[in-house]
């Protein structure tokens, strides 16, 4: 990328390599061996002279040479007109999106398992799929869960967008438009060269994509249109959506995988309270901990919730915090046992998955 970009600009700008080690102070040895590559690690002072004499911008290109912000590729162009006025330097970058993982994340045994196998076909075709479910079920927490997991299989980087399609905190919901600007600005491509329509962002977005092995969480999502722009057009990438919706178009028309979600069973509810309290005080009041698991239904976010509290109460015992969820059922700030929506029993693995599949 180093030799790349010094020679292109030189010649960009009509200089031969005598020229230039007038202008840095540079021998035409030094200058002609990184050109040919033959100097890997050249000093950092001999790169600022030549970005200085060749109107690169230094601050920028040491954080891609010297910094931890991004991972340059071998891929990079710079371009300028004739008389040298003006420079345009792209180098594509690795972007790490994936937000922390649930630390204490616990069972979907299944799901994963799913996910690891349909991401097999990766290499035959770009891969879609919706984890689906109510609210509270861990949507979220299993494909961050999994992102972390399997970061390796993805080298070219992964990207994260929350759509706050079904978000109760009153940020207003994602377009298409906005994320895509989002995802090219950090995959490196400049706003001043990325067009303003939404179907020219999207061609320009595939065009990006393409020959690339990527993972695109979609968070959140309320319908199709907000993502149908975002999935990319050439195999190796996937796209892994979260949303209380089944988007059956995408399983219809794009051949889109379907995991839906149901409460944990009573097993990985207690390991989730095992993991988030601690062995010891989930032993010293296991009846409790099985009446809040009957209470709390399976699942993961409020068991999360009832955690949090018994967390930050040590001196508060279980049934305390079990009589306050009762209270709160009685005064319907908490859905009960028998007015909770029904919660889907099917648990997705690798043959359902699989079926669920279909192509036009």
């Amino acid at each position: 990328m180093l030799r790349r970009l010094l020679r292109t600009r030189r010649v960009c700008l009509g200089l031969t390599q005598e020229q230039l080690a007038e202008q840095t102070g540079l021998s035409v040895r030094t200058i002609s061996g990184i050109e040919r590559g033959e100097i890997v690690s050249p000093r950092r002072t001999s790169i600022q002279c030549l970005c200085e004499a060749l109107a690169l911008p230094w601050a920028q290109f040491s954080d891609w040479l010297y910094g931890d912000a991004v991972t340059p590729t071998a891929d990079a162009e710079v371009s300028a007109a004739e008389d040298g006025s003006e420079l345009t330097l792209h180098v594509d970058v690795v972007p790490r999106q994936v937000p922390p993982g649930a630390r204490h994340f616990a069972g979907r045994k299944q799901e994963l398992t799913a996910l690891d196998n349909i991401l097999r076909d990766a290499d035959s075709w770009p891969i879609i799929v919706v984890v689906s479910g109510p609210e509270g079920v861990g949507k979220t927490a299993l494909a961050l869960d999994w992102a972390h997991a399997n970061a390796a299989r993805f080298p070219d980087g992964q990207l994260y967008a929350d759509f706050h399609g079904t978000s109760r905190s009153g940020v207003p919901a994602r377009s298409a438009w906005d994320v895509l600007r989002s995802f090219l600005e950090s995959l490196g491509r400049p706003t001043d060269r990325i067009p303003f329509g939404l179907d020219q962002l999207s061609a320009f977005y595939r065009s990006v994509l393409a020959d690339r092995r990527m993972l695109i969480i979609l968070d959140q999502v309320s319908s199709i249109e907000q993502v149908r722009p975002l999935l990319p057009a050439s195999r190796g990438s996937m796209v892994l959506l979260t949303s209380r919706h089944t988007l059956a178009d995408l399983v219809a028309n794009e051949g889109a995988f379907e995991l839906v979600l149901g409460e944990l069973d009573r097993a990985d509810s207690l390991q989730l309270l095992v993991n988030l309290l601690g062995e010891q005080r989930v032993a010293a009041e296991r009846r409790q901990v099985s009446a809040l698991i009957t209470r709390c239904a399976g699942l993961p976010s409020v068991l999360s919730s009832m955690a949090a509290q018994a967390v930050t109460r040590p001196g508060v015992s279980l049934a305390a915090i079990e009589a306050d969820l009762a209270c709160e059922e009685a005064d319907g700030l908490l859905p009960g046992p028998t007015v909770r929506p029904a919660l889907s029993q099917g648990r997705a693995c690798a043959d359902q998955a699989s079926s669920s599949r279909s192509r036009f």
